[in-house]
């Protein structure tokens, strides 16, 4: 009698414990469906935004890509210069002191 009680209770937690695994199982399945989704989609995205070059540079003109460097460099530049002014307004900003907020220091005899 006994050995018929360890024996049902042993298949009743086999039981348990598969359905547990088949639930973790599943559940993992959709996460990984969802995953696959948004990896195509991300996918797709970063295709649309890679330019796609008419061949390789050995085989076209100098000049054409001498100009396009200069282009990117031009912009490059001119990002750079402006924010090199906006760190010196925002330096400005910083440093400059009205001196009227400090004329209670100054001791008049």
């Amino acid at each position: 009698m006994i050995w018929a009680g360890l024996i049902l209770a042993l298949l009743g937690m086999l039981a348990w414990l598969g359905y547990r695994l088949f639930r973790k199982s599943t559940v993992a399945l959709s996460a990984l469906g969802e995953l696959s989704k948004k990896a195509s989609l991300l996918q797709s995205r970063a295709e649309s935004l890679d330019p796609q070059r008419d061949g390789y540079a050995i085989f076209d003109k100098r000049v054409t890509w001498v100009r396009l460097r200069e282009e990117q460099q031009a912009a490059t530049q001119q990002h750079r210069s402006i924010r090199s002014q906006s760190r010196v307004r925002r330096g400005k900003l910083l440093v400059t002191v009205d001196p009227q907020q400090y004329s209670y220091l100054v001791r008049r005899n």
